[in-house]
């Protein structure tokens, strides 16, 4: 009786432990986005693009962000994002499939490292994911 009562108060806390979010400037205001949401940002110069995907929704939608992708990859580093080219961040966690060096993510969009960052993705890929 007391392991099912663990089991139901674990699953309650799990449901209402926050996720982590990033906030979006926008016209409005600030949009949040869970960070589980996020597949890459793509940096533009000075700003960067996050493309993400809503929940419930299979469409990716994209946001620009006024940073750096170095001061986006110090700040997100621990959560599972990694530097793939020059101008990629990826979210590991939405990664579907990993092909020939080319790495595919959950909304079927197929990026590649850069021959330099290759090792580190290959590395990186294999401490945590086990391949």
């Amino acid at each position: 009786m007391y392991f099912w009562f663990l089991l139901i108060v674990k699953s309650v806390f799990h449901h209402i432990t926050p996720v982590p979010k990033i906030a979006l400037p926008t016209a409005q205001g600030f949009s949040f986005i869970a960070l589980t949401d996020i597949l890459y940002f793509k940096a533009d110069n000075n700003e960067a693009l996050v493309y993400y995907l809503k929940p419930y929704d299979t469409k990716t939608h994209s946001a620009v962000i006024f940073k750096r992708l170095s001061d986006i990859e110090a700040a997100l580093h621990y959560n599972g994002f990694l530097r793939i080219r020059r101008n990629y961040l990826i979210n590991t966690y939405n990664i579907k499939q990993v092909n020939n060096r080319a790495i595919v993510m959950a909304n079927d969009e197929t990026l590649y490292p850069s021959r330099d960052r290759g090792k580190v993705v290959e590395a990186y890929l294999k401490e945590h994911f086990y391949i």
